[in-house]
């Protein structure tokens, strides 16, 4: 190939070493860069009987856990409410529902567990939210809106406070949506999850 360009006229520079790289003098055409001479490099790659005996390639991998095996593995929480600011017991469940403790979690797959929460009705509020703390919803007709205070919930349906806590910290998607089904909340000390907790804990 050298002795070929050669005898045509073309000024070539071979590299003998290996690795190295080709240097190729070639002439453009006036109207290309004013007709001057640039070295056209091209790169060579060493044999395969270069390489180290025995040395391998580094090959990066990429682990996905599967959906059937993240729902497998999925366990049963208690966690009891009483005493409990209702902010930082949300953060709590969200993170054991979103299985931000499991080493194989995926933003994408469910990887946390399920949750069961009892005595609802004893948390309790910093400051003044649990007087001026306000849930609304909407009925859906013009001028429709409802809302009470936390105290009022808190007497008549203390479930939906950790429910709402705890919905506001997962995703609004579908994703979210399931995470949300697996929150189990009681207002008092009993619950039919005693057979999960217990084959839970085995």
């Amino acid at each position: 190939r050298a002795s070929a360009l050669q005898a045509e006229g073309h000024p070539f520079k071979p590299d003998t070493a290996q690795g190295g790289v080709v240097v190729q003098l070639v002439r453009t055409p006036a109207c290309h860069a004013g007709g001057r001479e640039f070295e056209s490099r091209r790169p060579r790659l060493p044999p395969p009987s270069a390489t180290k005996r025995g040395q391998r390639t580094m090959k990066k991998e990429t682990l996905t856990l599967s959906r059937d095996r993240a729902l497998a593995a999925r366990r049963w929480h208690l966690f009891d409410a009483k005493g409990r600011v209702v902010g930082r017991l949300a953060s709590e469940l969200a993170d054991t529902l979103r299985g931000k403790r499991n080493p194989a979690f995926s933003p994408h797959i469910d990887t946390g567990d399920f949750v069961v929460v009892v005595n609802a009705r004893y948390v309790r509020f910093t400051g003044k939210k649990l007087r001026q703390k306000q849930y609304h919803r909407h009925t859906g007709y013009p001028g429709g809106i409802r809302s009470r205070s936390a105290e009022e919930l808190l007497e008549s349906a203390p479930e939906e406070i950790i429910k709402k806590a705890v919905a506001g910290m997962l995703p609004k998607n579908a994703l979210g949506r399931s995470l949300a089904h697996k929150l189990k909340v009681y207002p008092d000390a009993e619950h039919p999850h005693a057979a999960q907790l217990q084959a839970a804990s085995n």
